[in-house]
């Protein structure tokens, strides 16, 4: 979940370019999820060199939102694999890559 107006989310933008570009590479789905219209943060995303399939709005769905930005890891049969909330130091990072790529 990320917001346009989030500084945590405008500093991990480098870390999401590599994460998407590895969930792809690895043939994981990713999805964009907002508080924001989808229109205004898949520009946010797309502006910022992260470029997801999806982009969603979590008000419409009836998804609450936590802090901004977080990541859900969501294996194929729906549950929740892992979550990272906030703005992520290396070792969050290097974590995450590592779960998204981990079967």
């Amino acid at each position: 979940m990320t917001a346009s107006t989030c500084h945590y989310c405008n500093e991990s933008m480098p870390f999401f370019q590599r994460l998407v570009a590895s969930a792809q590479q690895s043939g994981v789905r990713v999805l964009g999820v907002s508080a924001e219209p989808p229109t205004v943060n898949r520009e946010y995303l797309v502006g910022n060199g992260v470029k997801v399939g999806t982009v969603v709005s979590a008000l419409k769905n009836r998804l609450k939102m936590g802090p901004t930005p977080t990541v859900l890891l969501i294996r194929s049969d729906g549950v929740v694999a892992g979550a990272w909330v906030g703005r992520l130091d290396s070792h969050g990072e290097a974590g995450l890559l590592h779960a998204l790529t981990t079967p």
